[in-house]
C-alpha cells in the first residue's frame, strides 16, 4: 500500500482553512480520504470562497451535484475559524464532524464576541451540533466531554466503521443522538484510525492561554477548549 498526502493552509488572510487529501490509488475511486481543519477568515470574504471552491474541485462526487468531505474538525468558536463553514458545506455531504464538547456559557460569550451578524453564525454559535445535523452531517465527534456518571459508557466497547473512523474503544464515554445524527461523546485526548488509508487521528483539548479578555467570565467558567488535530 502505498499512501500519499497533500495537505494544504489555504491563503485566506487572518483566519484559518486546512484541507487535506489522503490517498491510496490502489483502491480507485475509494483511495481517496479528505478533511478540513477549521474554516474562516476576518479578511475578505473573496480569498475563503476561492479556496473553498479550489478544494471542492478536488473532492470526490457523492452523487449528481454532490461532493464528498471524510472528516470536518472545528477547532473552537471564533469567527475567523468559522465563518466560512456554510459555504464550505453548500452541495457537500460530509461523513463527520469534530469538534470540542463546549457549554452553553462558552457558546454564548463566543456569540457576544463576533462582530459578525450572519444569521448562519447566530444560529452555530447556539447549537453547532444542531446546525450541523441540520445540513445532513452523519455523525458527530464530541472531544472532552466532562468525565461523570451520567456520561459513563454503558455496553459499548468499540465504535467501528470500515469506511470511515474507528474509535478507540477507551476513549468513547458515552453516546446519544441529535434528531437523526449519531453523537459519540470522547475523552480529552482521543483517537481515531482510517483503517482504508492506515492513517491514525489525534484529537487533545488545549486549555487556552488569552485569558485577559475573559475575566470574570473565567472566575465563572473554568477554560475555553480549542481542539488540535
Amino acid at each position: 500500500m502505498a499512501i500519499n498526502g497533500a495537505f494544504r493552509f489555504h491563503a485566506v488572510g487572518q483566519g484559518l482553512f486546512y484541507s487535506g487529501l489522503i490517498t491510496d490509488a490502489s483502491r480507485g475511486r475509494r483511495g481517496t480520504f479528505s478533511f478540513v481543519y477549521d474554516c474562516g477568515t476576518t479578511s475578505s470574504k473573496k480569498f475563503l470562497l476561492r479556496e473553498i471552491d479550489d478544494l471542492k474541485e478536488l473532492l470526490q462526487c457523492a452523487g449528481p451535484g454532490r461532493k464528498r468531505l471524510d472528516l470536518l474538525v472545528v477547532s473552537h468558536m471564533h469567527d475567523d475559524h468559522v465563518n466560512g463553514l456554510e459555504y464550505l458545506l453548500d452541495g457537500l455531504e460530509v461523513d463527520t464532524v469534530v469538534m470540542p464538547y463546549v457549554g452553553h456559557a462558552i457558546r454564548l460569550l463566543a456569540r457576544a464576541e463576533s462582530d459578525d451578524e450572519d444569521p448562519f453564525l447566530s444560529h452555530f454559535y447556539a447549537d453547532p451540533v444542531d446546525w450541523f445535523s441540520s445540513r445532513g452531517v452523519r455523525r458527530i465527534m464530541l472531544v472532552g466531554s466532562p468525565e461523570n456518571e451520567s456520561f459513563r459508557v454503558n455496553g459499548i466497547q468499540r465504535y467501528d466503521d470500515e469506511e470511515g473512523l474507528t474509535v478507540d474503544r477507551d476513549d468513547v464515554l458515552s453516546y446519544g443522538r441529535a434528531g437523526d445524527t449519531p453523537l459519540l461523546f470522547l475523552r480529552n485526548d482521543a483517537r481515531a484510525m482510517c483503517h482504508r488509508m492506515q492513517w491514525r487521528f489525534s484529537f487533545r483539548n488545549l486549555e487556552h492561554s488569552g485569558r485577559a479578555p475573559y475575566l470574570g467570565v473565567l472566575e465563572r467558567f473554568q477554560r475555553e477548549r480549542m481542539l488540535s488535530l
